[in-house]
C-alpha cells in the first residue's frame, strides 16, 4: 500500500489480520480493567438515549482545551442547570456564560447554544447520525465529530486526540507532528485498520486511556502497555522520538491596564463584544499599554477610549499575571474615580453601574475574577 509523505512515495506495511485482531483484543481487555467512571458513561441507565447523547456531547466540548479533571465539576453543573439540548438552545447566553465561567475558550459556548439550536430545529433534538452533518455543526471539528459518531452512533471512525495521535505514531513508528494537519490525516489513515469496527467508541476510550495512564509523553510505561508486541517504536528501541516534538513559540506578553471606576458607591464594567476572545464576558474597562506613557496614563485612556468618560486614577489596587493559549498578560487594576462624561459602549457591547455585591451576577474573565470577590466582599474600597 502506497502512501504520500514528505514529497516522496513510501510503502505502508499493513499488519496481519490474526495480529490486528489480537491487538484489539489486548487493548480493549486492557481498558476494561483500567477504563475511569465518568459521570456521562456511568449511572446514566436511567435516562433516555436522547439524555444520554445529550451529555455525551457537552463533555466532548468541554473536554476541548481543557482537561478531564478540571471539566468534570463544570459538567456537572451544567448538566444540572441545562439539561437537555431544548433548554440549551432557550438558555440565556448570560445564563451559559456564567455556567462556563473560568473554564475558558469561551468560544465554545456560542458555538454550543448555536448547535443546539439547529439540533432542535433540524434533528429533533437529536445528535444527527450521519458524520457529515455532525461535523457541519457549530464548534465541532474533525476529532469531536469521529468522536461522537463512534460514542453515540457506534460508527467505525477513528478519532484522534493529542494522546492518541502519540500512541499510534509509536505503535506504526511514524515521525509525524501534531499540530500539522496533514500529520494528523496520514497518522489516521495509516492507523484505520487497527479500528475494532464493532466497538469504534470503546476502541476510542481505551487508546486515549492508553495514552493517559501509559503511553506518556516522558517516560511511558513501556513495561505496563497491553500492546508493545505490536509497538514498532518499543521494539526498536526508540519510543522517545515519537511523536516529533511541538515546535515550541515563545508566546508575546503584554500589559494591560484597566480601572476600578467608583460613582457614588457604584462601579462601572463593560461587556465585551460578542464575538473574539472573551466575548460576552464582563469586565473592569481598561486596555494595552502603549509605548511612551505609565501604565496610570494608559488606564486613563483606556477607559475613555471604551467608554466615554474621564476618571482620576488613584493607587493599583492589584497586578495580576495571566496566561492564555497563544499569550499572557500582567494586568494592573487601578482605582478610579468618576469626573466627568457621559458613559457610552464606544468599545465594547454594554456598560452598567453595578453595585460590588452584585458583582458575582456577572461571568468575568478569569484574570478579573481575582479581584470581583475581593470587591464583593468589601475588602477593596477606594
Amino acid at each position: 500500500m502506497l502512501r504520500f509523505c514528505a514529497g516522496r512515495l513510501y510503502s505502508v506495511p499493513m499488519a496481519s489480520f490474526s495480529d490486528t485482531k489480537k491487538f484489539r483484543q489486548a487493548l480493549l481487555v486492557w481498558y476494561k480493567k483500567n477504563r475511569r467512571r465518568l459521570p456521562w458513561q456511568d449511572g446514566v441507565g436511567h435516562l433516555s438515549k436522547k439524555e444520554r447523547d445529550y451529555r455525551v456531547f457537552i463533555s466532548e466540548i468541554m473536554l476541548q482545551q481543557t482537561r478531564l479533571d478540571q471539566a468534570l465539576p463544570y459538567y456537572e453543573r451544567w448538566t444540572r442547570s441545562v439539561p437537555s439540548f431544548e433548554a440549551l438552545a432557550k438558555a440565556p447566553m448570560q445564563k451559559l456564560l456564567k455556567l462556563w465561567e473560568g473554564l475558558g475558550y469561551y468560544a465554545r459556548v456560542r458555538h454550543l447554544k448555536k448547535a443546539a439550536q439547529l439540533i432542535v430545529r433540524k434533528h429533533r433534538g437529536e445528535i444527527p447520525p450521519d458524520y457529515a452533518k455532525i461535523r457541519a455543526l457549530p464548534g465541532v471539528g474533525n476529532y469531536t465529530a469521529a468522536a461522537l459518531a463512534s460514542f453515540i452512533h457506534r460508527q467505525p471512525y477513528l478519532a484522534v486526540d493529542g494522546n492518541v495521535f502519540r500512541v499510534l505514531s509509536r505503535i506504526l513508528a511514524r515521525p509525524f507532528r501534531f499540530s500539522r494537519q496533514l500529520d494528523r490525516k496520514r497518522l489516521s489513515e495509516a492507523a484505520s485498520r487497527l479500528l475494532d469496527p464493532s466497538q469504534p467508541g470503546e476502541f476510542n476510550r481505551a487508546l486515549m486511556r492508553l495514552g493517559v495512564l501509559v503511553c506518556l509523553p516522558k517516560n511511558p510505561k513501556c513495561s505496563l502497555c497491553p500492546v508493545r508486541f505490536f509497538c514498532r517504536a518499543y521494539k526498536r528501541g526508540d519510543v522517545s522520538k515519537y511523536p516529533l516534538p511541538r515546535r515550541k513559540l515563545r508566546p508575546p506578553h503584554f500589559q494591560i491596564a484597566a480601572g476600578i471606576v467608583w460613582k457614588e458607591g457604584k462601579i462601572l464594567i463593560a461587556q465585551r463584544k460578542p464575538n473574539g476572545l472573551l466575548g460576552g464576558l464582563w469586565e473592569f474597562p481598561g486596555g494595552k499599554w502603549k509605548k511612551g506613557e505609565t501604565l496610570a496614563e494608559a488606564c486613563r485612556r483606556e477607559v475613555k477610549e471604551e467608554t466615554g468618560i474621564r476618571v482620576k486614577v488613584g493607587p493599583l489596587a492589584q497586578r495580576i499575571r495571566h496566561s492564555y493559549s497563544h499569550f499572557s498578560i500582567t494586568l494592573s487594576i487601578f482605582q478610579c474615580q468618576y469626573q466627568n462624561g457621559t458613559p457610552r459602549p464606544l468599545g465594547c457591547q454594554k456598560i452598567k453601574w453595578v453595585r460590588p455585591k452584585e458583582l458575582v451576577k456577572y461571568p468575568f474573565p478569569r484574570a478579573n475574577q481575582k479581584i470581583v470577590p475581593l470587591l464583593a466582599a468589601g475588602k477593596l474600597l477606594p
